[in-house]
């Protein structure tokens, strides 16, 4: 950890966004970002981390997307796991996540994504449900 930096990343337009950067001194009215940072940084100290001081300090930034999307509050998570996929610490000019910014397209990229992660998640030998879930998947296309 060369440079120490809090991002937040969300897809949605930040006039929409239910994630702000507000830090009160009362946790009930911090907002999320803060809330993990000060559980994070807890648990920091508890295990006498020596980058503890430096994150404590450190304040979070939202970064801002052309990608962003307006009235879409259920692919959240899809954009969390493209995210995942595509960022690696490099300056959001510089960052290609492979949304398109056409609304239709970014639609498309949206669905397309969805069913890639399901499958990944469905078929991973961790998942403990994976020999159900395809034996079931197995037997629907069966009576098809």
């Amino acid at each position: 950890m060369e440079n120490i930096a809090i991002t937040v990343s969300n897809n949605m337009d930040v006039k929409e966004s239910p994630i702000q950067l507000i830090n009160e001194d009362n946790f009930f009215k911090k907002t999320t970002p803060y809330k993990v940072k000060y559980i994070f940084c807890k648990y920091l100290k508890l295990v006498n981390h020596p980058k503890c001081t430096e994150i404590d300090n450190a304040l979070p930034h939202r970064l801002d997307f052309e990608w962003e999307t307006v009235n879409n509050t259920v692919d959240c998570g899809v954009f969390v796991m493209r995210h995942m996929e595509t960022w690696f610490g490099i300056t959001v000019e510089k960052w290609d996540s492979g949304f398109p910014l056409a609304h239709t397209a970014k639609k498309a990229c949206l669905t397309r994504l969805r069913k890639k992660y399901a499958v990944k998640l469905v078929t991973s030998n961790v998942n403990n449900h994976r020999k159900r879930i395809m034996a079931e998947s197995n037997t629907e296309r069966r009576a098809k």
